[in-house]
């Protein structure tokens, strides 16, 4: 999946010391200022300012405001000239709601379905939720439901249907009669069909799925038939009915999670039960209905209107800056939009001109990030879903966006020269490049280089010898998710104008380290073919450790000790199964002491986290920090016993006794009891500033306390519940029993 998350971890000491770090995540950046103690350190995180942005899954007016689910962001409206989120932090199970809808007699009933936990239910308008899994997977006997869309009953606003699918990925149709109390089967398809809307129209159902098309059913659910005559693909979106109930409209292309690639507009011709193409604009990515006419906007930007008179654009030369994702009118003239990765912005003109209004929305989709070793306060930070590096020289107050027409994939600073970097991605032409970049106080020079490789492939890694800034080494893949599928490594020896393939598998690396104190030795994992080690510079290599390494995503190497090693794995991202994952057969977190010669399992130590552990979580079913999926590891360069690990799911753990004894950190960033991502992690040399970014949580500061925890603590934003609120959030699960309890209560899956 295009815009997944990069996790990563650090190690920190806990004896005296002053630390550094950066941990990017998905949702923003997070500084933090560390400061080490003797038993038990924490950091205390606040939010700064960043990119804001996210993708925005569903906008709707409610009850006069419109409001907008975010991937990853929870769900926020609009008071005033800002947003406010009032979903997480407000008993919202899980932080990606991706639908909602509002009870048409009782306005103040508003169901949202939900990623993870099933679906949550709010009786005061979204001042509160509270979670439905508890009662909703016993009564089915599913271990978890994920879901993208939900309907209310036209004839019965008592009886909800929920599209979604169950912990072994099988689509099915569920409902309650009763407002969520209780809750049946209607229909299971007895196969993967990944769901992305569904709808009554005429006393029917319909389904949109992400590749099979549109389903009908004329007996609420209990039956359905394919009904996808007329559409140019199988790929569809969204629908959307007009207020007097006459049509029904849908897009096609790909709708899948904060992804959306355009198709055509269409109408059904219900007589004829085929779909016919309104014409007008390309790759359309999202409609409404507002003053008896169909509005659309495209990956271009651009808003159109398709009325008795025809498609007209009205934005022509105003086009938006991204990829209009979803629109809501709150009357005639006042259309609101979300730009892919950018936010909202507002029309009062009916489309023509838009403003910026997404003071508020925190969003943002962090990748990567780079510190300068000399100054923790200068650092470069990446998006999922923006173009360009962001350069902040004040710690996350304000940032520089440098090469704002292109969409950087991967990037690396050069040691010892922090103004000069690598970068790849999507050129102005759209190619794919690799960029030599000179930053120069708030200007950067771009110089390209076409990338090596097939067409198509996606710079995974970029990595600089310490002791020749133009040698650099480069991973390629074949997707632009993380994927094992990939075409090996390439070196270039004259600053990226040439480049040659070396002696490794043809698979894609998330790993490449050259020893700083002897650039002769070089380490690169393969993901889904383990780890290996270069004693000349990159010309040959030889395999290290045991099979425990093949699925390596992310390395580590001590900075005060070169020959200390962290190797964790990514089976999600290697592709294995949900029952491989949580076997205990495969990958984990490995430690070397001795350049790689051998490695020991510190994975038991991780699974046990929390300080009452009773036990190695076996046979989890769970998205938890017990399954071996790791983002991104980092050593204490004081103390290489003291790590930080971000996780896949889990957010950052901390050790400070050589992976004994783990501690989960994320208290004040996000509830103890949801799920989320940690992408990135970084550091300046004396470790003294830390930052942390989240998948759609937007920028934190933290403090490290005593013993090296972290505690996370938002600042100067409407949108967060002040910290009395937050202490009446539930804990986190601290052992695999209570981890296990929280998965029955529907509160965390393997879905991601």
């Amino acid at each position: 999946m295009f815009g997944m998350n990069m996790q990563q971890a650090i190690s920190l000491s806990g004896i005296g010391l002053q630390l550094a770090v950066i941990v990017a995540a998905g949702g923003g950046l997070f500084p933090a200022t560390v400061s080490a103690g003797t038993s038990e350190s924490h950091v205390d995180w606040q939010q700064t300012a960043g990119p804001i942005g996210g993708v925005i899954n569903r906008m709707k007016t409610v009850n006069g405001e419109v409001w907008a689910s975010l991937y990853s962001g929870g769900i926020y409206k609009f008071i005033g000239s800002q947003w406010q989120q009032i979903g997480i932090w407000h008993g919202l199970p899980e932080n990606r709601a991706f639908d909602f809808v509002v009870d048409p007699v009782d306005s103040h009933i508003v169901y949202a379905a939900q990623l993870i936990a099933c679906l949550a239910k709010s009786t005061d308008g979204g001042k509160s939720w509270q979670g439905l899994c508890d009662g909703f997977l016993p009564q089915l006997q599913v271990d978890n439901y994920s879901s993208k869309s939900i309907a209310i009953d036209p004839k019965d606003h008592r009886k909800i249907y929920v599209a979604g699918k169950d912990y072994h990925e099988e689509a099915s149709i569920v409902m309650s009669p009763d407002q969520g109390k209780t809750w049946m089967m209607v229909h299971a398809f007895g196969k993967p069909m990944p769901i992305n809307h569904l709808v009554f129209f005429h006393d029917r159902m319909y389904l949109a799925t992400e590749s099979e098309g549109v389903y009908r059913s004329d007996d609420r659910g209990k039956s359905w038939t394919a009904l996808s005559a007329g559409l140019d693909q199988m790929r569809t979106g969204q629908f959307v009915v007009d207020p007097d109930g006459k049509n029904l409209s849908l897009f096609t292309g790909l709708l899948q999670y904060n992804v959306r690639e355009g198709g055509k507009a269409y109408v059904l011709d219900e007589g004829a039960s085929r779909w016919k193409s309104l014409g007008g604009p390309d790759l359309v990515t999202s409609l409404t209905w507002n003053n008896g006419a169909l509005w659309a906007g495209n990956v271009a930007g651009e808003i159109w209107r398709n009325d008795a008179k025809g498609w007209k654009l009205l934005n022509r030369g105003a086009e938006l800056p991204a990829t209009v994702t979803e629109l809501a009118f709150t009357d005639k003239n006042t259309l609101f939009a979300g730009a892919r990765g950018f936010g909202v912005y507002r029309s009062t003109n009916g489309g023509k001109r838009f403003a910026d209004v997404s003071a508020g929305l925190v969003a943002s989709a962090t990748r990567e990030v780079s510190v300068d070793p000399a100054n923790g306060k200068r650092f470069y930070v990446m998006s999922w879903d923006r173009p360009g590096i962001y350069y902040s020289e004040n710690g996350g107050a304000s940032f520089t966006v440098l090469g704002n027409d292109t969409f950087v994939m991967s990037m690396a600073t050069v040691p010892g020269d922090f103004s000069r970097l690598y970068a790849s991605g999507f050129g102005p032409t759209g190619g794919l490049m690799v960029f030599a970049v000179a930053v120069k106080g708030a200007k950067a020079t771009w110089t390209p280089h076409p990338q090596p490789g097939p067409d198509g492939a996606v710079v995974k890694i970029l990595a600089v010898d310490p002791g020749n800034p133009a040698h650099v080494l480069l991973s390629l893949g074949k997707d632009r998710a993380e994927t094992p599928a990939g075409y090996g490594v390439y070196a270039s020896r004259d600053s990226g104008r040439t480049w040659k393939k070396l002696a490794l598998p043809d698979l894609a690396s998330y790993a490449i380290l050259f020893n700083p104190k002897d650039p002769k030795i070089v380490y690169v994992g393969l993901l889904g073919g383990g780890v290996y080690k270069s004693m000349d510079g990159a010309a040959t290599f030889g395999k290290l450790g045991d099979e425990r390494l093949q699925y390596t995503y992310r390395m580590a190497m001590s900075p005060s000790d070169p020959t200390i090693l962290l190797a964790g794995s990514h089976l999600f991202f290697a592709g294995l199964s949900t029952e491989d994952q949580i076997s205990g057969k495969y990958g984990g977190l490995f430690k070397s002491t001795d350049g790689g010669a051998t490695w020991r399992d510190i994975t038991a130590g991780y699974r046990n986290y929390g300080p009452d552990a009773q036990g190695n979580f076996i046979g989890s079913l769970y998205n938890l920090g017990h399954m071996p999926n790791f983002e991104q590891l980092l050593f204490d360069p004081k103390d290489h016993r003291h790590m930080l690990v971000a996780h896949h799911g889990e957010n950052v753990f901390m050790t400070n006794d050589d992976g004994k004894t783990w501690t989960k950190q994320k208290s004040g960033m996000i509830p103890e009891d949801m799920h989320n991502y940690a992408y990135c992690l970084g550091a300046d040399a004396t470790f003294t500033t830390v930052y942390a970014c989240t998948c759609g949580r937007g920028l934190f500061s933290g403090v490290v306390g005593p013993g090296g925890s972290v505690r996370w603590r938002p600042v100067g934003l409407a949108s967060v519940l002040p910290p009395e609120d937050r202490e009446r959030s539930p804990t986190a699960p601290k052992n695999a029993a209570q981890a296990r309890e929280r998965i029955v209560e529907g509160l965390y899956t393997d879905e991601h």
